[in-house]
């Protein structure tokens, strides 16, 4: 019988916090708030609609509990993997991002 290996998916904490992204192209910062936060990607409310497979660079400034360090921020590289439209004309999309690779940082970005 065929062993398959089957990817369980990261926990997934309800962690609400402003970030910024951008996709490498970009210079200017956009600003998002999470939705939820694992080890392995985010759920964020954006400005705008980035297409599957767009790479993004994420700032995130995480809390204590989950850095492991007084206010530590996070520099991530990741990719969308989804994207959620607005439900409405008045409403932000949502994006999901998986991260890639990330860094600790300690200086202003």
């Amino acid at each position: 019988m065929p062993e398959f290996s089957v990817k369980s998916r990261a926990q997934r904490f309800p962690v609400r916090m402003d970030m910024r992204y951008r996709s490498p192209s970009e210079e200017e910062w956009r600003d998002g708030t999470t939705a939820n936060i694992s080890r392995s990607g985010v759920l964020f409310k954006a400005q705008n609609l980035l297409e599957p497979g767009t790479q993004v660079e994420i700032i995130l400034a995480l809390p204590a509990e989950i850095g492991g360090e007084p206010a530590a921020r996070v520099a991530c590289q990741g990719c969308i993997v989804r994207t959620l439209p607005p439900e409405s004309p008045q409403a932000a999309p949502f994006l999901a991002a998986e991260i890639l690779d990330y860094r600790f940082v300690r200086d202003n970005v």
